[in-house]
């Protein structure tokens, strides 16, 4: 290979990497569905605290809710909330059975995070008989850990 052509491949790598700079993967991550403008997704190699994630699609604004309590898990650039309307919308997604023919019949959406979380999160499982929190009532407005 050339000078010149190795300087154009090192130019659009860099490039490259910086656009994907903070994404994370697609086999890093479990997307659960599109509700309204959010896509809500489960990551790996999270840490301790069991939450999902929340992006508005529109906005790029990101933030996350713990899966055992109705509270924000605000860390690093995951500072996003929601208001109420939104909120009620995802409750109300998590409380329904999924439409996906791959789970069991009666399998909430909220089991499924359950489930992602452990799959991709091992060395803190959340039960899978969780009780789904009430996130149109946070406890607090997001404290973090």
């Amino acid at each position: 290979m050339d000078k010149l052509t190795e300087q154009y491949f090192r130019a659009a790598i860099s490039e490259i990497k910086e656009k994907l700079e903070g994404r994370h993967l697609l086999q890093e991550m479990a997307r659960i569905a599109t509700v309204g403008n959010y896509e809500i997704c489960v990551y790996s190699g999270e840490g301790p605290t069991p939450h999902f994630h929340f992006k508005n699609a529109k906005t790029g604004q990101e933030g996350c809710l713990k899966i055992l309590e109705n509270d924000y898990f605000k860390h690093g650039k995951y500072q996003a909330e929601l208001n109420s309307k939104e909120r009620k919308k995802i409750f109300n997604f998590l409380k329904e059975n999924t439409k996906n023919k791959i789970y069991a019949e009666g399998t909430t959406n909220f089991q499924i995070i359950c489930n992602e979380w452990n799959i991709n999160n091992d060395s803190n499982p959340v039960p899978l008989d969780s009780k789904l929190p009430d996130y149109t009532v946070l406890k607090k407005k997001g404290t973090g850990h």
